[in-house]
């Protein structure tokens, strides 16, 4: 008997990730099974594919790293492809995989059971904010001695970075 799909699950915690950050997504078979040396594609629900899984026991796993750009508010699933061979995954017996059209069958997709959707909510903000404005008060004129300008800074999200930034001193020596 062929290995089927039974649930798809990330070892990360329920949570926002940001760019730069792993999200490790597990991909659990009804049974032991091995990868061949063309290994599957996974498509997630951002359009990104992962790549390059291993496996350990029952289960196939897939480090995906979060680009600039990359912005989804509940991961998951679009396909298992096969990567050009049907014996990408096969059991013990080396029963392969069930495929169709260069996917697996079987996945759960979306938020149906067992799905990554319906097991975890990792939402990926990997856009970083971008200063869209600075204005000055007082924005022109000669300043005196300890007079304070207030600098105004305008970014297009919140930056925990900025966040709770009060003062920045800046000494201009003639």
């Amino acid at each position: 008997v062929a290995p089927t799909i039974s649930n798809v699950d990330s070892s990360q915690s329920n949570g926002t990730y940001k760019s730069g950050s792993d999200i490790t997504i597990n991909i659990v078979c009804s049974e032991t099974i091995a990868l061949g040396t063309t290994k599957p594609v996974l498509r997630l629900s951002n359009n990104h594919d992962v790549s390059n899984p291993s496996s350990s026991g029952s289960t196939i796993s897939f480090v995906y790293t979060i680009l600039d750009t990359h912005n989804i508010t509940d991961l998951g699933i679009n396909s298992l492809r096969t990567n050009g061979s049907a014996n990408s995954i096969t059991d013990q017996a080396e029963n392969a995989m069930a495929s169709s059209s260069g996917a697996f069958t079987g996945i759960p997709l979306s938020t149906s059971n067992n799905s990554l959707q319906s097991n975890k909510n990792i939402v990926i903000d990997g856009v970083r904010p971008t200063i869209s404005s600075i204005t000055a008060n007082p924005s022109t004129g000669n300043l005196k001695a300890d007079q304070t300008v207030t600098f105004t800074v305008t970014c297009t999200k919140s930056s925990p970075t900025l966040d709770g930034l009060e003062a920045v001193s800046y000494t201009h020596l003639r």
